[in-house]
């Protein structure tokens, strides 16, 4: 089966032009674009997105584009964004498994996770990037696509000793070895190895100094590895792991490692908004910014700092937010309120929409 996925993937790629403009007598879209989940920045671009959209915020003017199937992309309902300034591409993981890639301004579709006959989970969870190679996490383990050829080289199948498939939810790369986090723990393989036989996998999580069970992410900082484990962050030294992070009472929802920082998003508490909320940020000489919990960062969910040192955070309630730790700024474009539509109608050239829809809470 391993065999007829990876020929299959190989066979074909779908390439468009990126952003394209709608013409006279064309549809145009309406998308809401609050309740974001996912932050990259792209030097003077910052990609945002939530389930059902992504759009750009352009630092220079202050504009917005919007992204859609309109414009190019290939399917709806979005489960995650990567972005890598290296390539100048960004990867963007559908929740039906299909991926299209930005690169360079051109969207590659890459259909073949999606179709390949393949059972059971196929949700691409995270993605690393390796010269010309983009490494895809998924539910059944690793897919390459080599981003000048526009192919897939290879896929490695991670699978328990029973034949079943191994979910894995993030991946990074350090000294020509890909570590990865899955719902076992953490693996190590050389990229010198045929890593397509899951025997050359080393398995690091020994129960001692780092716990067996889920990995949930793993990120390279500062020529380092770092595994988030429940909500606590391990630190691999080569040989062994140490604690590197545990606050209890606060769930870390993700780790980010851009633009040489470390970034820790947290929340506490299990309300909505989040009782409190954190983002811990160290950077290559180990020196900590903390900025916490307003007003202005009731829930957020992800984030990234750019070359300014301005922290761009996706959040749950506020949209796409920017801060310097001191004042709070707000980019989300106009849009409805929800993808749920109760009614609409047209009165003197205007379109009144009801958002949302009538349930269990009218009465």
């Amino acid at each position: 089966m391993k065999h007829c996925f990876t020929v299959f993937i190989l066979a074909f790629v779908f390439i468009s032009p990126c952003f394209t403009q709608v013409h006279i007598g064309g549809w145009s879209f309406h998308l809401p674009y609050g309740n974001t989940i996912a932050v990259a920045d792209a030097g003077e671009e910052v990609y945002c997105a939530n389930s059902s959209s992504i759009f750009i915020f352009h630092k220079p003017d202050n504009s917005y584009e919007r992204l859609s199937t309109v414009t190019g992309m290939a399917d709806i309902g979005i489960k995650n964004i990567i972005y890598s300034e290296e390539q100048n591409t960004l990867v963007i993981s559908y929740t039906n498994s299909n991926v299209d890639f930005i690169i360079d301004d051109v969207i590659v579709n890459f259909p073949f996770i999606k179709t390949g006959n393949v059972s059971g989970d196929k949700n691409i969870y995270d993605a690393a990037f390796f010269e010309d190679t983009i490494i895809l996490a998924c539910g059944f383990g690793l897919v390459l696509f080599d981003t000048k050829k526009r192919e897939s080289p290879a896929t490695y199948f991670f699978t328990n000793a029973d034949g079943s498939t191994i979910r894995v939810n993030s991946v990074t790369v350090l000294d020509s070895y890909i570590y990865a986090a899955t719902l076992n723990g953490v693996y190590r393989g050389s990229l010198a190895n045929p890593l397509e036989d899951f025997g050359y996998w080393e398995f690091l999580s020994d129960s001692v100094t780092l716990p067996e069970g889920e990995a949930k992410q793993i990120r390279e900082f500062n020529n380092e590895v770092y595994a988030l484990i429940m909500d606590t962050i391990y630190l691999y030294n080569g040989t062994g792991w140490n604690i590197y992070y545990y606050e209890p009472g606060w769930h870390t929802v993700d780790l980010n490692s851009v633009n040489e920082h470390l970034l820790i998003t947290q929340q506490f508490g299990t309300s909505l908004p989040a009782d409190s909320s954190q983002i811990l940020i160290i950077d290559t000489a180990n020196v900590l910014w903390i900025i916490e919990s307003t007003s202005g960062l009731p829930y957020p969910n992800q984030s990234t700092i750019d070359d300014n040192g301005l922290v761009w955070i996706a959040d749950g309630y506020r949209g796409l937010t920017s801060t310097d730790g001191t004042n709070y700024y707000y980019h989300t474009p106009n849009g409805p309120g929800s993808t749920n539509t109760f009614d609409l109608d047209t009165d003197k050239g205007r379109v009144w929409v009801a958002a949302r829809s009538i349930n269990s809470a009218w009465h």
